[in-house]
């Protein structure tokens, strides 16, 4: 499903769509685009409200940092995050859900 335009998200931002009421944050670093779950496991925050450095994005509320290239809680005791497939297609970003 096509979620966004490339120029959408400029490099080091990230957003926040929605699929079928799945929360989506996408994210574009270093011009590569990933995509994780936007609930964080432990308040339920949006992740997309929080930091992103390099490929680790912290959640705003309590401070959980999560590795987008694989959703892995990389601090505090909590849950990964859900991935998704972000493939472009010419300027479209498109997702599996």
């Amino acid at each position: 499903m096509k979620v966004a335009k490339t120029n959408d998200i400029l490099v080091g931002k990230m957003k926040h769509v929605e699929i079928d009421g799945i929360e989506i944050l996408i994210a574009n670093v270093d011009g590569k685009f990933y995509a994780v779950g936007d609930r964080c496991p432990h308040l339920n925050a949006k992740i997309s409200e929080g930091t992103l450095n390099n490929t680790i994005v912290t959640c705003h509320r309590h401070l959980l940092a999560f590795d987008l290239t694989t959703g892995r809680v990389i601090s505090g005791i909590r849950s990964n995050l859900p991935t998704y497939e972000v493939k472009v297609d010419g300027n479209d970003l498109l997702i599996e859900c």
